[in-house]
């Protein structure tokens, strides 16, 4: 079995709470290191064994606390500190620190498009952007932090469900209240 493909099934296979073999990733890491040639910035889309060929071997590789399906690689290249969040075997949002330029900045604007064009908007005490398909990115200090729409849309899906669930928890406890009270 292929190295690529040992690590596809790992990745594949992980719970949330479990975790990948270092040796696993280490090994995905390497080959690609020596088969493929470097290329410089993450992309929004892309897959662990292509974020390994484009940074290396990653610093860190584990399943997300927090999110189900989700597993976050981090990496250092050109130094930049970079954290890609997986969401089903994709990068779905990609935090790069140590941002220090309009130029940089531009430049992985650029590399996250995915085709579709991004508009800046104002924000308070940091820079925004949109992305004609619903993806943003915000730079804020020395962090750029880039989602795509389904990120986006995923987020806000979620905060949709949470906000109901706390209105439905809220309308049960008036209506324990309203028992108690004998109304």
């Amino acid at each position: 079995m292929s190295t690529a493909r040992h690590i596809r099934l790992a990745i594949g296979a992980v719970e949330p709470g479990a975790a990948i073999s270092a040796a696993t990733v280490m090994a995905l890491a390497l080959t690609l290191l020596l088969t493929h040639p470097d290329r410089a910035d993450a992309r929004l889309g892309e897959t662990p064994e292509e974020c390994a060929t484009r940074y290396g071997s990653p610093t860190s590789f584990r399943p997300s606390l927090f999110e189900k399906n989700t597993l976050i690689g981090q990496y250092y290249k050109d130094e930049i500190s970079i954290r890609i969040y997986f969401e089903n075997g994709r990068a779905g949002a990609i935090r790069f620190t140590d941002i220090r330029t309009d130029e940089q900045t531009q430049k992985l604007l650029n590399a996250n498009a995915q085709g579709h064009t991004w508009k800046e908007r104002p924000g308070a005490d940091y820079r925004r952007w949109l992305r004609s398909d619903g993806g943003d990115a915000e730079l804020v200090g020395l962090q750029l932090l880039v989602r795509s729409g389904e990120a986006v849309a995923a987020i806000a899906a979620e905060e949709k469900r949470e906000e109901e669930a706390d209105r439905a928890k809220e309308a049960e406890r008036e209506r324990k209240m309203r028992e108690l009270r004998g109304f």
